[in-house]
């Protein structure tokens, strides 16, 4: 039995200590709030949107899309990321990530790590 709770113990502090990632299939026209809504309510889950956290956006879609990045209504950055392109993108906290499109057949994946602090 011993065994088994380390096992458990180690894949778990693997999972906890994981970058979070998703992907996201954008429709035509879409813009996509990623994470800055709140807890609950963010299309992504960033755990480190307490802290400075990095955000790797990698657009695996056929078309092109924008990562745009907001304090509130304060607009601080959009980027245009072409197909197979990604970049990484600084958040701190309060701050908003968005996946902006105009075609269908976007498809984006964002991974989260925390900042380089």
């Amino acid at each position: 039995m011993r065994g088994k709770a380390w096992i458990f113990g180690v894949m778990f502090l693997a999972v906890a200590c994981s970058p979070s990632k998703s992907v996201f299939d954008l429709g035509s026209n879409q813009s996509m709030l990623i994470i800055g809504k709140g807890p609950g309510q963010d299309a992504a889950v960033n755990p480190y949107a307490d802290e400075e956290s990095i955000a790797l956006v990698r657009n695996t879609g056929g078309q092109y899309l924008y990562v745009r990045i907001q304090e509130g209504e304060r607009f601080l950055k959009q980027e245009p990321l072409m197909p197979g392109e990604e970049k990484e993108f600084l958040l701190l906290p309060g701050y908003r990530l968005y996946l902006d499109t105009e075609r269908t057949g976007t498809k984006a994946k964002v991974t989260f790590s925390k900042g380089k602090d």
